[in-house]
């Protein structure tokens, strides 16, 4: 799974999104309910990654099912955020703001700490979008901040884009 999100940063997109179907197709195949979650939520990013709404939502239903039926919490979050995204994506930023929120506070709530500053540069994105940049920039801030201090560096240059 991690293997297509290094693709990507390595600038090979398509043979990352390849890379995300075989590893969905693996989870499947392993019938492992944290498996199948982490497959098809974590996986799903690549969408995220090129702005693809619709596919990303598309592999997500299934990882939502099994995270919410197995009561799986990091990855109920981290749908609810990558629903928020693909909400304001496709036009309904308040409710996608509200709902990415949410997940985000879940996450947090629950201990989640790894990539805390992507998923808040996320949020910060959102905002832009909705017009809102100081509170926007507030957010990108927060992530450089947590980037130093925790030396968390894969996600840096998303961050700085945003």
């Amino acid at each position: 799974m991690y293997a297509a999100h290094w693709l990507w940063a390595l600038g090979y997109p398509d043979q990352a999104v390849e890379t995300e179907k075989e590893c969905y197709e693996q989870a499947l195949r392993l019938q492992h309910p944290y498996q199948i979650a982490f497959g098809n939520c974590w996986a799903s990013s690549c969408y995220h990654y090129r702005g693809e709404p619709d596919p990303l939502m598309a592999r997500l239903e299934t990882g939502v099912a099994v995270a919410e039926q197995f009561q799986i919490p990091m990855w109920i979050a981290a749908t609810a955020m990558f629903r928020g995204w693909w909400r304001a994506k496709r036009g309904e930023i308040s409710a996608g703001i509200e709902q990415f929120s949410r997940g985000f506070d879940h996450y947090r709530a629950i201990g989640c700490e790894i990539v805390v500053p992507w998923w808040r540069a996320q949020l910060a994105q959102l905002y832009s979008w909705h017009g809102e940049s100081e509170r926007a920039l507030a957010l990108v801030a927060e992530s450089v901040a947590q980037v130093e201090r925790w030396l968390e560096r894969a996600y840096e240059a998303e961050i700085y884009r945003i």
